[in-house]
């Protein structure tokens, strides 16, 4: 018993010990829903679709996710494009066919300052849409940044 009792303190001491010494992370998170009523012009495609990066600390990469579903005609492209929602831009990133998606993006200054501005959308390109069937702007989401206590480190043994 009294050698539980001592593992479970020192098992204690040591999360502890790595919740106090773990850098606090940083990262940024944006997401966006992709439809078709977003494209410029609407494509009417019932397609849907979700997307998310997350943004490192130093802003050097944004890792992201895609998955959609429902596509009208066979995909052709998907890329990370520079506009607001209401216009069409400049291709930044290539992305992969096929969904689910994931991967990182190596962002530049520029890019940081666009996703920061709500102006990086996704797009979803097919044969009978070639300027996109469904797309969507990011746009920062909120993510709770709660600190942990050694009351909730203790709560966890």
């Amino acid at each position: 018993m009294s050698l539980k009792v001592n593992i479970k303190s020192l098992l204690l001491v040591t999360t502890a010990l790595v919740f106090a010494a773990a850098p606090v992370a940083a990262e940024t998170v944006f997401e966006a829903t992709l439809t078709s009523d977003q494209e410029v012009p609407p494509s009417g495609s019932e397609a849907y679709g979700t997307a998310t990066i997350i943004l490192n600390d130093e802003e050097t990469e944004a890792h992201y996710t895609v998955n959609f579903a429902g596509l009208d005609y066979e995909q052709t492209g998907a890329h990370f494009h520079n506009a607001p929602a209401d216009a069409n831009g400049p291709v930044v990133f290539t992305l992969d066919l096929g969904s689910p998606l994931a991967g990182v993006w190596p962002v530049t200054a520029e890019d940081v300052a666009a996703l920061f501005a709500d102006a990086i959308y996704i797009n979803i390109h097919t044969v009978g849409y070639p300027t996109g069937e469904i797309r969507g702007n990011f746009a920062e989401t909120a993510v709770a940044d709660e600190p942990s206590t050694w009351t909730e480190v203790k709560s966890l043994y």
